[in-house]
Parts: C-alpha cells; sequence; structure tokens
C-alpha cells in the first residue's frame, strides 16, 4: 500500500496546509486531556487525601469547565479544517479526472463509461473519510502517545517505560489486521466494479430487454451478483469489527499491565499518591489515538483502494493528439494517406492503410457498410483518437501540427448517434455557438428542419430536453444535431450517417437546404446507403 499512497501523494500536496492544521488542532486537543486528567487527579486528591470541601474545590471546577469547552472547541476547528482539506482535495481530483477523461475521449482508456462514472462519483467520495479521518488520525497515533508519554516521565519513569513498550504492541496489532483486510477490500472492489457495469447496461438496454421479454430474467443475475458483493463487504466488516476488539484488548491489557505496576509501587510507599493517580488517569488515554485508528482502519482501507483506482485511470497513456507546434490551419485540400488504425494493442485494424482525398470546397461522400471504419476516420480527423499508422494532411500541414483549438473550430460534427443534453432546446442547438441570437437559432432549426416539431411543443425552444434527448425520437435528435452543425457555419463538415433517423423527404429537402448554405464547404458525408437526388457530389 505503500506504493499506492505514494503515487496518491502528490494530490494532497496543494491542500496539505489544511491536514496540517487539523493535525495541530488535535494535537491541542490531546493537551487539553492531560488539563482535564491533572484537574480531575487534583480533586480527587484533595477530596480523599486533604480532606477538601467544596469551597476549596470550585476554583478547580471551574478551570475543567473552561478546559473542556475549550476542548470542544477545538474538536471542532480540528475536524472542520480536515473536512476543508478533504473537500480540497477532491475538487482537485474531479478537476484532473475529467481532464483525463477528455484526453482520453471516446475511443481510448480501459475503463468502460460506468467504470468512468464510479471513478468520478463514488470512487472520489470513498476517498473523504480517509482524507478528513484515517489520513489525520494516523499522524495523531504517533504524535499524541508520545506527548502522554512526555507528560508522564516526570512523574513516574517506570510507568512511561511501559507505555512506551506497550504501545507498540498495539501497532503491530493494527499492522497485521491491515495485511490481512487488504485482500478481502480488493475482491470488494472488483465485485462493485461489476455490478455498477451490469446495472448501467441494463438501464442502457431496458427497452430491448422489455421488447423481447428478458427483462425478468436479469433478476436472476443482479441477485447473484448483489448477494456477491454484500458477501465481500460483510468479510470485511467482520475484520473490522474483530481488528476493533483485537485493540481494545490490547490497550485494556496493556492499561492492566500499568497499574498493577502503580499499584505494587503505592503499596510499598515508593510512589506517591497524586503521582500515582494521575499516570492511572493517563495511562488509557495514551492509548485512544491508536484505537480511534482502529476505527478509521476500514475507512483507510477503502480510502487505499479507491486511491488506487484514482492512480490507475489517471497513469493511462494518452495518445499525442495535441499539436507538436502552433501551426495556423489554413484552407486547402483534406488528404488521408497510408492511414490505420486499431484500439487494442493486439486488436485487428479498423482502417488498413487506406488513401482518400477531399477536394476544398466539394461535397465528398465515403459509401461503406456497417464497421469498415467510418466514424474511426471521422475520430481522427477530429483528432479524438491517434492513428496507428500513416497520416492525415490540410494542404501540405500534416494536421498533428495545427494548433488544435484552432483546428476543431473549423469543423461542424453532425454525429451518427448524437447526445442531447440535459437543457433546454435553444441551448443544446447553440451548443456549438453559446452567444447565438435567438433568431440565429430558429434559422438553423429552419434549415435544418426541426422548426416545426418545436414550434408544436408548448414551450418551444425553452422546451427542457431530457438526459440523452430521451424525451424525443430519434428523427427529432437527429434534426437538432443538425442544426447545431450548421449554426456552427465552418469551412468543414464532418457529418456521420447524417440521415439515419429521417424519413425521406426531410432528409431530401435538408440536402438542398445544404446546398445553398454549404456552398463552397469541404463536406464529408459518411453513409452505408446514399439515395443521390438533387445534389451534385464528388464520389470517393
Amino acid at each position: 500500500m505503500a506504493t499506492v499512497e505514494a503515487q496518491f501523494k502528490p494530490n494532497l500536496q496543494p491542500s496539505k496546509a489544511w491536514l496540517w492544521l487539523s493535525i495541530g488542532l488535535h494535537s491541542l486537543v490531546g493537551l487539553t486531556t492531560v488539563a482535564i486528567a491533572i484537574g480531575l487527579t487534583s480533586i480527587i486528591a484533595g477530596v480523599f487525601r486533604d480532606g477538601l470541601g467544596l469551597a476549596e474545590l470550585w476554583p478547580w471546577f471551574g478551570v475543567m469547565g473552561l478546559v473542556v469547552l475549550l476542548r470542544f472547541g477545538l474538536q471542532w476547528l480540528a475536524e472542520s479544517a480536515a473536512q476543508r482539506f478533504a473537500q480540497n482535495v477532491k475538487q482537485q481530483l474531479r478537476q484532473r479526472l475529467v481532464g483525463q477523461m477528455l484526453m482520453l475521449g471516446p475511443a481510448q482508456g480501459q475503463q468502460s463509461a460506468s467504470e468512468r462514472v464510479q471513478i468520478l462519483g463514488e470512487t472520489v467520495e470513498l476517498l473523504d473519510d480517509y482524507l478528513a479521518g484515517y489520513l489525520p488520525q494516523r499522524m495523531l497515533a504517533a504524535i499524541v502517545p508520545l506527548l502522554m508519554i512526555a507528560w508522564v516521565w516526570p512523574y513516574d519513569r517506570l510507568s512511561a517505560i511501559v507505555l512506551a513498550l506497550t504501545v507498540p504492541v498495539s501497532v503491530v496489532m493494527l499492522v497485521l489486521v491491515g495485511l490481512h483486510t487488504r485482500d478481502l477490500s480488493q475482491q470488494r472492489w472488483v465485485q462493485l466494479r461489476r455490478l455498477n457495469a451490469r446495472l448501467l447496461d441494463l438501464l442502457q438496454g431496458l427497452t430491448t430487454l422489455k421488447v423481447f421479454g428478458r427483462s425478468r430474467a436479469q433478476i436472476q443475475q443482479i441477485d447473484q451478483l448483489s448477494r456477491k458483493f454484500t458477501d465481500a463487504t460483510l468479510a470485511v466488516l467482520q475484520i473490522a469489527f474483530v481488528s476493533a476488539l483485537v485493540l481494545e484488548l490490547t490497550a485494556s491489557l496493556s492499561t492492566a499491565v500499568v497499574a498493577v505496576e502503580i499499584g505494587l509501587r503505592l503499596l510499598n510507599g515508593s510512589l506517591q499518591f497524586y503521582d500515582a493517580l494521575l499516570v492511572l488517569v493517563l495511562a488509557p488515554e495514551v492509548y485512544a489515538p491508536i484505537r480511534a485508528l482502529g476505527v478509521q482502519h476500514h475507512a483507510g482501507m477503502q480510502g487505499l483502494e479507491a486511491a488506487e483506482q484514482i492512480n490507475h485511470f489517471l497513469a493511462q497513456p494518452v495518445a499525442d493528439v495535441e499539436p507538436v507546434g502552433k501551426i495556423q490551419p489554413v484552407l486547402g485540400d483534406l488528404t488521408v494517406h497510408n492511414l490505420a488504425i486499431h484500439y487494442a494493442e493486439d486488436g485487428p485494424n479498423v482502417l488498413q492503410q487506406r488513401d482518400w482525398h477531399f477536394p476544398q470546397g466539394q461535397h465528398s461522400l465515403i459509401q461503406a457498410p456497417s464497421g469498415a471504419g467510418k466514424t474511426s476516420l471521422v475520430l481522427a480527423i477530429l483528432r479524438l483518437i491517434q492513428p496507428t499508422a500513416g497520416e492525415i494532411k490540410l494542404g501540405a500541414t500534416p494536421i498533428d501540427q495545427l494548433d488544435l483549438t484552432q483546428w476543431r473550430s473549423m469543423i461542424a460534427y453532425i454525429p451518427q448517434h448524437p447526445y442531447l443534453f440535459n437543457g433546454t432546446i435553444a441551448q443544446n442547438i447553440s451548443l456549438t455557438k453559446p452567444a447565438a441570437s435567438p433568431e440565429s437559432i430558429q434559422q438553423a432549426a429552419g434549415w435544418a428542419c426541426a422548426d416545426e416539431f418545436i414550434a408544436q411543443l408548448p414551450a418551444g425552444y425553452a422546451t427542457l430536453v431530457a438526459e440523452g434527448g430521451a424525451n424525443l425520437s430519434g428523427g427529432q435528435r437527429q434534426r437538432i444535431a443538425i442544426a447545431r452543425a450548421m449554426l456552427k457555419d465552418c469551412p468543414i463538415i464532418l457529418a456521420d450517417e447524417p440521415f439515419a433517423h429521417l424519413d425521406r423527404a426531410t432528409a431530401q429537402q435538408i440536402r438542398r437546404n445544404w446546398a445553398e448554405l454549404w456552398r463552397g464547404r469541404t463536406v464529408i458525408e459518411f453513409s452505408h446507403e446514399i439515395n443521390h437526388e438533387e445534389r451534385e457530389e464528388h464520389e470517393c
């Protein structure tokens, strides 16, 4: 686990001041424990040894009350600092994870969509107890016992030595429990990933399962995965409960050893009553931080497993899609030479040694069967994936030498399966140009033959779209995607199966609008079935 923590440590550095503040405040809480022990010892000694009354002891009660209030205040500040540390680290991690997801793009990475969602959400949240609880407590388990032993030393050196010898025993027991629970925690994570992936798969394919009458048959599979996850979780919790019992037993036996040796010396007169009582009051508090660490141990193991998942995701190599230079794009023919693409190292090529030439200002068509790699070519042109071999050029310049932001700003993209976000129809159309006026949005919708169905909606362009466009038909989603591209008004248009969900009459009308709007633009259309009517085309 040290390797996992070493890899994860750089994520803590920007917010580590909050961690040290929390540790410092918790250490002051430990000193208030010593102050309370001194006050309590003084009161008991005053009553039983010196025969003092309430009037003489009242100042001690007042001081102890103030110390208790101070302790509560310091405890609150310490926990607030720890929570701020955890929140800052999680926020920075989510920013890094989102950045990594954007860099990996849709085709790279070893995780499925459900695993990525789990990492960004639940996995990061599992760090909360680790960051705010386990990390500060681990430091306190080393600092506070030393402070207590140092305080005991002037009063009773023998007891201080006994405490110093028995504290490591509790630490060793905690380490042994940690080694035993590590494998069980890893098994739990495997079961959790499988369960999440299966649930997301079922939700996405629920319509298909119901149509074919297979939705109820999945209940048994979910039940089996849930039982495996439950068994793995209970196994970890069982060890956690046993570890707490072992630590409590170790601390109790260690305290008993101190009590026995103090009692013997108190009987033979070699130890003063006040000193003996103070050491007895402080002895359980020496082991308290280690017992608290045992309580946080399960959260610590979960946090380390979560950190390992995050480390693995962030360590994935990202294909070099960033520009090696800052060359500004200049319009010209788009040429593809000897292009090959494959997604897995030992997997087959999706595209093999292919050449294309797309003349500037013309409408080009690539017609090929499904699975021929058309979408992969689009992703390569957009620089969302890195080709295995070959190159793509704009004019005489390879596109990987162009400024990435400028290059993508020149391209409008109509995907085969457009994604609509949870927002209004106007917001979804203006995704490519957020500052577009309502008139421009409506004009783009008219070019895409989307204005009629939008006008029939109760709220028109202000109609809220469900996640993924679930409350719209496939054809309506497709026309909104086409409107996006038309609103962007770029010199290069990539259209991947743009009319797959449209009827023939609507597709023909949109083609006529294309011919007028995109005259002189480089339009590259990808399709497996094309009906050419009322359109001049350059076939590749």
